[in-house]
């Protein structure tokens, strides 16, 4: 008699740090920033925002230099542009640049969530090392001082309007 086994399989389907935070302004509409390194990247993420909402378009805004990083869609151009101050476009190539991954941004709810793609084990200690040696601290220090970092580097903290 053939019993089968109880397993548990685990696929991994994102790999590397995922923020949220608050985004400090009030909003409706759902706004998504994908990384965009060439037309063929930015004509699929026409396609994957579709799928996912239909009322999302593709925003062209006044940066050269921002959309060189990314392609950004919403549910209303407006909004989208009341999210993306100049300065905020401009905080966003410096950390895409800092971060030396891909990064991807919605603001839904009220929240802003970042997506930065990466191999990297963050907050583990390496292999074949000691977990409580100072060189895995450190390391480890060095990952959380990142991440602490995504809320300065994106001025996150400053609440500038009141929201209701």
């Amino acid at each position: 008699m053939n019993q089968k086994e109880n397993r548990e399989e685990w696929e991994t389907i994102f790999r590397g740090i995922l923020f949220i935070a608050d985004a400090n302004k009030h909003f409706n509409s759902q706004t998504l920033i994908l990384p965009a390194k060439n037309a063929v990247i930015s004509a699929i993420g026409d396609a994957v925002s579709h799928l996912f909402n239909h009322e999302n378009k593709r925003v062209d805004l006044e940066s050269p230099h921002f959309e060189q990083h990314f392609s950004v869609y919403s549910s209303d151009q407006i909004e989208a542009r009341y999210l993306l101050t100049p300065a905020m476009m401009e905080r966003l190539v410096d950390f895409v640049t800092k971060a030396k991954n891909r990064i991807s941004l919605s603001f839904i709810d009220n929240n802003v969530y970042i997506a930065m793609s990466s191999n990297k084990n963050y907050f583990e200690p390496a292999l074949f090392t000691s977990s409580d040696s100072l060189e895995s601290v450190q390391a480890i220090a060095q990952d959380l001082q990142f991440v602490i970092d995504i809320v300065s580097d994106l001025d996150l903290n400053t609440r500038i309007w009141t929201k209701h």
